[in-house]
């Protein structure tokens, strides 16, 4: 129970913890307004209330609380910024330029497709969310990459794939969830795999990758990458979409 203050109390200031999920595009200057954003119609704002002990929330247009933030934040990173760099990387090797290109090619919106499903799938495993809510939020986090208002470029979300395909990053760590629930991720691993192959020389990490795979394979690349040993099942399962590199 939250206890009352004493009449005249100034409430004290609470700092919540928030996951706040919006694409803002680049920007052109516009001459009218110059402090003008242009931003996408979806939006949002989950706050977690376990700061409001002594006062009520506020009743904020907009915001979702929570008692625990932590499942919120995975949800969002395992499904958006899964599904963008699951565009980025698949789009970068078919010479896409755009986020919203990719998505409109079949081959690469089914992986991207079954990548969310596959996280989502560990998703609701592990969080327990309502399933057919959170197929609900895949459709409107697919739909926002078709949006060819947001000219998002593959090369600037697919950069650092160092980080990216770190073991509690986006790739990874949702294949592993969805390996825990049962399901096997041969979309995420299509992706992961594809990650390997980002060759952009205008990305330090990306040149650093190609000569980790020069000097050592695939193999011990993606253990190097992700932590991942050789007998993992995800680790066979993404050097089996792996195409053999030519060494130095």
């Amino acid at each position: 129970m939250r206890e009352a203050l004493p009449p005249g109390t100034v409430p004290p200031a609470v700092f919540a913890n928030c996951a706040v999920d919006r694409i803002v595009p680049l920007q052109s200057p516009d001459p009218i307004d110059p402090l003008a954003v242009t931003v996408e119609p979806f939006c949002e704002w989950v706050i977690d209330a376990a700061g409001f002990t002594t006062q009520p929330a506020p009743v904020l247009p907009g915001a979702m609380f929570v008692a625990d933030l932590q499942p919120y934040i995975e949800r969002k990173l395992f499904t958006v910024n899964t599904g963008h760099a699951a565009l980025a990387y698949l789009g970068y090797l078919d010479g896409c330029r755009f986020i919203h290109e990719a998505m409109a090619r079949p081959e690469i919106r089914a992986v991207a497709t079954g990548a969310l499903h596959e996280s989502g799938a560990g998703l609701t495993f592990r969080h327990r969310f309502n399933r057919r809510e959170h197929e609900d939020y895949i459709k409107k986090i697919l739909a926002r990459f078709a949006n060819a208002l947001l000219p998002d470029e593959v090369v600037r979300v697919a950069r650092s794939p160092l980080r990216k395909l770190g073991a509690a990053e986006r790739l990874v760590a949702p294949a592993r969830y969805a390996l825990a629930a049962g399901v096997q991720p041969d979309s995420l691993a299509r992706v992961i795999a594809a990650t390997l192959r980002f060759d952009f020389a205008g990305d330090p990490e990306a040149v650093s990758l190609q000569a980790w795979l020069r000097d050592n394979g695939p193999a011990a690349t993606l253990t190097r990458c992700t932590g991942l040993g050789s007998d993992d099942p995800l680790h066979r399962l993404v050097i089996a979409h792996t195409p053999v590199v030519p060494s130095a």
